[in-house]
């Protein structure tokens, strides 16, 4: 891979690690709270599901494939792939 590309592997992965997180938590009190990336969470899960242009253009810079990327997206979200392992000893 170049440079380049392992740059925009970077941005998505990037984008993955913080769809992972909880855009929600509950305090101490009991009182569900919104994370303070809440919103950067939300787009980037909009964004990996979206298929939009600039989805799949990223991808592209990357040398990834869209469909790669969106079925690995979707295995990490419902379990079926254990998103700390998957994203450690990775090089980009």
């Amino acid at each position: 891979m170049t440079p380049e590309q392992n740059l925009w592997v970077a941005v998505v992965a990037t984008a993955i690690q913080e769809a992972l997180k909880n855009p929600t938590h509950i305090t101490r009190k009991g009182v569900e709270k919104k994370h303070i990336d809440y919103h950067h969470i939300l787009n980037a899960r909009e964004w990996l599901s979206s298929n939009s242009d600039d989805f799949r253009h990223t991808c592209h810079l990357a040398g990834l494939e869209p469909e790669y990327v969106q079925r690995k997206w979707t295995m990490l979200q419902q379990g079926g792939l254990d998103a700390k392992k998957y994203f450690t000893d990775r090089t980009y």
